[in-house]
C-alpha cells in the first residue's frame, strides 16, 4: 500500500480548546460560541461514506478539516447562543476577532455587526471573512483568537473567547469524480454493472485529500511545465513508484482508483493512468486516462496492431498514459508506469514509433478483435499483415489519434474548467 503521510485509520487530529465563557454576572447578558462553519467548503466524505458534519468546530469536539479552492478566503459563520439565565440585549451586537493563518502573526478582522434586539435564548450568527488562506495546494492551520462581543453602547459582553483552530486544505477547484473514462467508478454500496467498478473507499475522503495535497504541495498552476509550480508535474513526480503487474479484466476490483486503496500495490499501465487521473480529480483538475493504441475501426471487423520490441521481447496492445489538454489544443502525455522518474511529452512525440521514442519502440503484428471481444492472431482472409499496413498506415493512425481520439477525451467546458478566463 502506498505509504500515507498520516495514518489511514482515522482522520487527522486537530486541536481545539474547549469553550469556556466567563459570565460577568447574572444581571449582564452572556453568550457562548456554539459552532463555526466554513461556508465555501467542498464537502468531504467520511470513510463510512457519510458527509463530514456541517460545522467544522463544535464545543468539546475535535475540529473537522475543511477543503476550499486555493486563492480563496474562508467564509465563516460563527453562531453565538444567548444564555437564557441572563438578560436580553435591547440593541445590536458587534463581534471583533483576530486571525492567524499558517502560524503567521494574528491580524484583526473588520468588525461584524448584527442588529438587535437579541431575545433571551436566541442564537446570533456572524459572517466572518478571513484573508486568502493559501495561494497553493497545501494544508494550512487557521486560528481565530480574541473573539469579543460588545453591545451598541460598546459595553463588553463577552471577553473570554476560546481558541478556534481549523485545518484547511486548499485545492485547485471543485473535486471531479469522473476523470476516468475507461470505466464508470461508483462508491461503495452500489451494485456494479459490466462496465463499472466499485471503489474500495468512497470518493473524496479526508485521507484522499490529505494524500493528494501532499503529492501536489506548493503547486498552483496548470501547463506551466515548471517542476515547482505545475500541479500535474508535482503529482506525477511525487507518487511513489508502483510495481508493474499485468492487469486482469479492466472492470475488475483492481481498477486504477482501487490501486490507491488496495493492499497490493501493483497495476498495469491503464490502471495506473486511471489512478493518476483520479488523484488529480480529487484536487479538482480535469485529467484523463488515455490509451495509446492502433485500433483500426474496420467495418464490419475491428483490428488492433500491437506495439513492442523485436522478439523475444514482449509486445503489448496499448500503453496507458495520463492525458492533459492545454489551451491551443495542446495535448500532453505523462507516463505512469515504465519510467521512474516519470517522463512526459507532447502527444505528437508520444505517437512517434522508434527504438529511442518515449513510449513506442516499434510495431508488432496485427490482430483481429472478434465479435465476442476475444483477440486472435489468425487474421481473416484478405486481411493479412501487409494488407493491413496498406489499409491503415502509420500516418493515418497518428492523424486519428490527434484529431479524434485525444480531442474526444475533453470538451470545451473541460478546457475552461482547467483554464478559466
Amino acid at each position: 500500500m502506498l505509504k500515507r503521510p498520516m495514518s489511514s485509520a482515522s482522520a487527522p487530529s486537530f486541536k481545539a480548546s474547549p469553550v469556556t465563557i466567563k459570565k460577568p454576572c447574572m444581571n449582564a447578558s452572556a453568550f457562548t460560541l456554539v459552532s463555526v462553519e466554513v461556508l465555501n467548503r467542498h464537502t468531504l466524505t467520511a470513510p463510512d461514506n457519510t458527509p463530514i458534519q456541517a460545522a467544522e468546530w463544535l464545543p468539546n469536539t475535535p475540529a473537522k478539516p475543511a477543503c476550499i479552492n486555493l486563492g480563496n478566503p474562508l467564509n465563516l459563520r460563527l453562531t453565538m447562543q444567548h444564555d437564557s439565565l441572563t438578560p436580553a440585549v435591547p440593541g445590536g451586537l458587534t463581534l471583533t476577532c483576530q486571525v492567524s493563518i499558517g502560524g503567521a502573526a494574528a491580524v484583526a478582522l473588520p468588525p461584524v455587526n448584527v442588529a438587535g434586539p437579541i431575545a433571551v435564548g436566541a442564537q446570533v450568527q456572524f459572517a466572518v471573512n478571513t484573508p486568502v488562506v493559501n495561494a497553493t495546494i497545501d494544508k494550512t492551520t487557521v486560528a481565530l483568537t480574541a473573539l469579543t462581543l460588545t453591545d451598541t453602547a460598546h459595553t463588553p459582553i463577552h471577553n473570554d473567547a476560546p481558541l478556534v483552530q481549523l485545518d484547511i486544505y486548499t485545492i485547485f477547484s471543485a473535486p471531479l469524480a469522473d476523470n476516468v473514462m475507461e470505466s464508470t467508478l461508483i462508491d461503495p454500496g452500489a451494485v456494479a454493472a459490466a462496465d463499472q467498478v466499485v471503489r474500495l473507499n468512497p470518493f473524496f475522503t479526508v485521507q484522499h485529500v490529505e494524500q493528494a495535497c501532499t503529492w501536489a504541495r506548493g503547486a498552483s498552476l496548470l501547463g506551466s511545465h515548471n517542476a515547482a509550480t505545475d500541479i500535474v508535474l508535482k503529482v506525477v513526480a511525487n507518487i511513489p513508484a508502483i510495481t508493474y503487474a499485468e492487469g486482469q479484466d479492466y472492470y475488475a476490483d483492481h481498477d486504477g482508483w482501487n490501486v490507491w486503496d488496495a493492499a497490493a500495490q501493483t497495476a498495469d499501465c491503464s490502471q495506473l493512468a486511471s489512478f493518476f487521473a483520479d488523484v488529480l480529480g480529487v484536487l479538482g483538475v480535469r485529467a484523463r486516462d488515455f490509451e495509446l493504441k492502433c485500433r483500426y475501426p474496420g467495418d464490419p471487423r475491428t483490428f488492433l496492431r500491437y506495439f513492442g520490441k523485436p522478439a523475444p521481447e514482449d509486445d503489448w496492445p496499448t500503453h496507458g498514459v495520463l492525458l492533459m489538454r492545454y489551451p491551443g489544443d495542446v495535448y500532453h502525455c505523462y507516463d505512469t508506469t515504465f519510467s521512474y522518474p516519470r517522463i512526459n511529452c507532447t502527444l505528437d512525440d508520444a505517437l512517434q514509433v522508434d527504438p529511442a521514442a518515449a513510449f513506442i519502440p516499434g510495431w508488432r503484428s496485427w490482430c483481429w478483435i472478434k465479435d465476442d471481444g476475444s483477440v486472435s492472431n489468425r487474421m481473416p482472409k484478405g486481411f493479412g499483415q501487409a494488407a493491413m499496413e496498406a489499409n491503415y498506415t502509420e500516418a493515418q493512425w497518428r492523424t486519428r489519434m490527434q484529431t479524434i481520439e485525444a480531442p474526444g477525451r475533453f470538451t470545451a467546458a473541460d478546457v475552461l474548467h482547467n483554464h478559466p478566463p
